[in-house]
């Protein structure tokens, strides 16, 4: 067995990119994402919320 130090680098959470610094977005206090960039957390936030306003119209 050998020991080798393997990298977790860390992905966006909405594009899949590689992360250097991240931009950390919590919601609700119940999920954290990790963006790669403030255009990333942009389009994030917009995703949730049209995703909310659709769950909110279901019967």
């Amino acid at each position: 067995m050998s020991r080798q130090l393997v990298s977790a680098g860390l992905v966006c959470d909405y594009c899949g990119g590689p992360i250097t610094v991240p931009t950390i977005y919590r919601r609700g206090g119940r999920r954290t994402y990790y963006l790669c960039c403030e255009a990333c957390m942009r389009k994030l936030k917009k995703k949730l919320s049209r995703s909310n306003k659709n769950k909110a119209g279901a019967p």
